[in-house]
Protein backbone atom coordinates (compact mmCIF):
# COMPACT_ATOMS: atom_id res chain seq x y z
CA UNK A 1 0.00 0.00 0.00
CA UNK A 2 1.55 3.32 -0.82
CA UNK A 3 1.66 6.55 1.61
CA UNK A 4 -0.35 9.12 0.76
CA UNK A 5 1.09 12.16 0.18
CA UNK A 6 -2.07 15.34 0.31
CA UNK A 7 -1.37 18.05 -1.75
CA UNK A 8 -3.73 21.56 -0.75
CA UNK A 9 -3.94 24.80 -1.93
CA UNK A 10 -4.71 27.39 0.87
CA UNK A 11 -7.11 30.14 -1.15
CA UNK A 12 -10.52 28.55 -1.22
CA UNK A 13 -9.64 25.29 0.03
CA UNK A 14 -8.43 26.05 3.59
CA UNK A 15 -9.32 29.24 3.42
CA UNK A 16 -12.26 31.12 2.32
CA UNK A 17 -10.53 33.94 -0.15
CA UNK A 18 -13.54 35.26 -1.40
CA UNK A 19 -15.17 35.66 2.37
CA UNK A 20 -12.00 37.40 2.91
CA UNK A 21 -12.02 39.95 0.38
CA UNK A 22 -15.61 40.93 1.02
CA UNK A 23 -15.07 41.49 4.64
CA UNK A 24 -11.58 44.32 3.20
CA UNK A 25 -13.46 45.57 0.58
CA UNK A 26 -16.70 46.26 2.77
CA UNK A 27 -14.41 47.54 5.66
CA UNK A 28 -11.93 50.31 3.14
CA UNK A 29 -15.38 51.45 1.07
CA UNK A 30 -18.40 51.67 3.43
CA UNK A 31 -20.19 48.57 1.12
CA UNK A 32 -22.20 45.80 1.98
CA UNK A 33 -20.94 43.41 -0.53
CA UNK A 34 -22.02 40.01 0.20
CA UNK A 35 -19.49 36.95 -0.04
CA UNK A 36 -22.25 34.93 -2.07
CA UNK A 37 -22.20 36.64 -4.78
CA UNK A 38 -18.26 36.71 -5.29
CA UNK A 39 -18.27 33.42 -5.51
CA UNK A 40 -20.26 33.16 -8.61
CA UNK A 41 -18.51 35.42 -10.90
CA UNK A 42 -15.11 37.00 -11.42
CA UNK A 43 -14.71 40.13 -8.40
CA UNK A 44 -14.33 42.60 -10.88
CA UNK A 45 -17.30 41.56 -13.05
CA UNK A 46 -20.00 41.68 -10.03
CA UNK A 47 -18.13 44.50 -7.97
CA UNK A 48 -18.57 46.57 -11.68
CA UNK A 49 -15.09 48.25 -11.19
CA UNK A 50 -12.94 48.06 -14.40
CA UNK A 51 -9.64 46.25 -13.80
CA UNK A 52 -7.15 49.03 -12.62
CA UNK A 53 -9.49 50.36 -9.73
CA UNK A 54 -9.93 45.91 -8.53
CA UNK A 55 -6.19 45.15 -8.87
CA UNK A 56 -5.95 48.71 -6.45
CA UNK A 57 -8.23 47.13 -4.06
CA UNK A 58 -6.66 43.88 -4.19
CA UNK A 59 -3.03 45.45 -3.86
CA UNK A 60 -4.13 47.56 -0.61
CA UNK A 61 -5.68 44.12 0.39
CA UNK A 62 -2.03 43.01 0.07
CA UNK A 63 0.08 45.17 1.51
CA UNK A 64 -2.36 46.16 4.68
CA UNK A 65 -1.78 42.19 5.17
CA UNK A 66 -4.92 40.73 3.86
CA UNK A 67 -4.37 36.96 3.78
CA UNK A 68 -3.08 37.23 7.42
CA UNK A 69 -5.35 39.79 9.02
CA UNK A 70 -8.65 38.53 7.22
CA UNK A 71 -8.19 35.09 6.17
CA UNK A 72 -11.37 32.81 7.52
CA UNK A 73 -10.37 29.57 8.25
CA UNK A 74 -12.60 26.72 6.51
CA UNK A 75 -13.19 24.58 9.85
CA UNK A 76 -13.24 21.44 7.79
CA UNK A 77 -10.59 21.86 5.74
CA UNK A 78 -8.41 22.07 9.23
CA UNK A 79 -9.80 19.16 11.08
CA UNK A 80 -9.12 16.92 8.37
CA UNK A 81 -5.85 17.79 7.62
CA UNK A 82 -4.91 17.51 11.43
CA UNK A 83 -6.68 14.01 11.03
CA UNK A 84 -4.70 13.20 8.18
CA UNK A 85 -1.32 14.60 9.76
CA UNK A 86 -1.66 12.58 13.01
CA UNK A 87 -2.54 9.30 11.04
CA UNK A 88 0.29 8.90 9.06
CA UNK A 89 -0.50 10.73 5.71
CA UNK A 90 2.43 13.36 4.54
CA UNK A 91 0.43 17.15 4.15
CA UNK A 92 1.96 19.35 1.49
CA UNK A 93 0.23 22.91 1.30
CA UNK A 94 1.50 25.09 -1.73
CA UNK A 95 -0.19 28.68 -2.47
CA UNK A 96 1.02 30.76 -5.88
CA UNK A 97 0.51 33.69 -3.20
CA UNK A 98 2.93 36.64 -4.81
CA UNK A 99 5.53 36.83 -2.24
CA UNK A 100 7.97 38.30 -5.04
CA UNK A 101 5.97 40.99 -5.06
CA UNK A 102 4.75 41.32 -1.99
CA UNK A 103 7.25 39.60 0.66
CA UNK A 104 5.16 40.40 3.94
CA UNK A 105 2.82 37.58 1.87
CA UNK A 106 5.29 34.73 3.25
CA UNK A 107 5.43 35.96 6.90
CA UNK A 108 1.46 36.18 6.98
CA UNK A 109 0.92 33.20 5.13
CA UNK A 110 2.94 30.99 7.79
CA UNK A 111 1.90 33.15 10.93
CA UNK A 112 -1.79 32.04 9.65
CA UNK A 113 -1.09 28.55 9.43
CA UNK A 114 0.69 28.77 13.20
CA UNK A 115 -1.60 30.80 14.48
CA UNK A 116 -4.92 28.62 13.00
CA UNK A 117 -2.98 25.42 14.02
CA UNK A 118 -2.76 23.18 11.08
CA UNK A 119 -0.30 20.92 10.72
CA UNK A 120 1.36 19.89 7.54
CA UNK A 121 5.15 18.71 6.75
CA UNK A 122 6.01 20.75 3.54
CA UNK A 123 4.86 24.59 2.83
CA UNK A 124 5.41 25.89 -0.92
CA UNK A 125 5.56 28.92 -2.26
CA UNK A 126 4.84 28.89 -6.19
CA UNK A 127 4.43 32.31 -7.57
CA UNK A 128 7.15 32.89 -10.11
CA UNK A 129 8.54 30.01 -13.10
CA UNK A 130 11.87 28.75 -10.77
CA UNK A 131 9.79 28.07 -7.74
CA UNK A 132 7.14 25.94 -10.27
CA UNK A 133 9.94 24.39 -11.20
CA UNK A 134 11.14 23.25 -7.86
CA UNK A 135 7.56 22.24 -6.59
CA UNK A 136 7.74 20.31 -9.69
CA UNK A 137 11.12 19.03 -9.03
CA UNK A 138 10.93 17.75 -5.37
CA UNK A 139 7.51 16.48 -5.95
CA UNK A 140 8.75 14.31 -8.80
CA UNK A 141 11.09 12.85 -6.14
CA UNK A 142 8.61 11.97 -3.86
CA UNK A 143 6.47 9.96 -6.67
CA UNK A 144 9.62 8.48 -7.71
CA UNK A 145 9.52 6.67 -4.23
CA UNK A 146 7.21 3.82 -4.78
CA UNK A 147 5.50 4.18 -1.79
CA UNK A 148 4.09 7.63 -1.94
CA UNK A 149 0.84 8.73 -3.81
CA UNK A 150 0.00 12.19 -3.83
CA UNK A 151 -3.32 13.16 -4.37
CA UNK A 152 -4.01 17.11 -5.25
CA UNK A 153 -7.14 19.09 -3.62
CA UNK A 154 -8.04 22.30 -5.02
CA UNK A 155 -10.84 24.66 -6.11
CA UNK A 156 -9.73 26.26 -9.12
CA UNK A 157 -8.35 25.38 -12.05
CA UNK A 158 -5.23 23.46 -11.41
CA UNK A 159 -2.24 23.78 -13.46
CA UNK A 160 -1.27 21.23 -16.26
CA UNK A 161 1.78 19.82 -13.62
CA UNK A 162 -0.40 19.76 -11.17
CA UNK A 163 -2.63 17.28 -12.95
CA UNK A 164 0.47 15.21 -14.76
CA UNK A 165 2.01 14.88 -10.85
CA UNK A 166 -0.84 14.07 -9.04
CA UNK A 167 -2.23 10.05 -9.18
CA UNK A 168 -5.74 11.59 -8.36
CA UNK A 169 -7.22 15.07 -8.64
CA UNK A 170 -10.56 16.35 -6.52
CA UNK A 171 -11.65 19.52 -6.68
CA UNK A 172 -13.32 20.98 -3.64
CA UNK A 173 -16.69 22.22 -4.84
CA UNK A 174 -17.72 25.82 -5.18
CA UNK A 175 -20.62 27.80 -6.88
CA UNK A 176 -17.93 29.32 -9.49
CA UNK A 177 -15.80 26.52 -10.38
CA UNK A 178 -19.10 24.79 -11.81
CA UNK A 179 -17.23 24.68 -15.08
CA UNK A 180 -14.54 22.57 -14.30
CA UNK A 181 -14.45 18.14 -14.80
CA UNK A 182 -13.10 15.94 -12.40
CA UNK A 183 -13.92 14.46 -9.44
CA UNK A 184 -16.12 16.68 -6.70
CA UNK A 185 -16.09 16.88 -3.10
CA UNK A 186 -18.37 19.17 -0.17
CA UNK A 187 -15.52 18.72 2.05
CA UNK A 188 -12.48 17.22 2.77
CA UNK A 189 -14.23 14.90 4.75
CA UNK A 190 -14.95 13.41 1.49
CA UNK A 191 -12.14 11.88 1.07
CA UNK A 192 -12.08 9.51 3.71
CA UNK A 193 -15.29 8.17 2.68
CA UNK A 194 -13.11 7.06 -1.20
CA UNK A 195 -9.94 6.20 0.94
CA UNK A 196 -11.99 3.79 2.86
CA UNK A 197 -14.10 2.46 0.13
CA UNK A 198 -10.88 2.52 -2.02
CA UNK A 199 -9.04 0.21 0.70
CA UNK A 200 -11.88 -2.24 1.31
CA UNK A 201 -12.29 -3.03 -2.45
Amino acid sequence: MKKIIFLFDIDGVITDYAKAFCKYHNQLLFKKLKPKNLQKIPFNEHLKYNKKIYDCIKYLFRISGGEGKYSILIKKSKKFINWAFENGYLIFIWTSRPITEFPNLKHETIWWLKKNKIKYHKLFFTDTMVAKEMFIYKLLKYKEIEKYKIIAVDDTLLSNYIYQIADEVYIYNQPYNQHLKGRRIKNLFDLVKRLKKRSNN
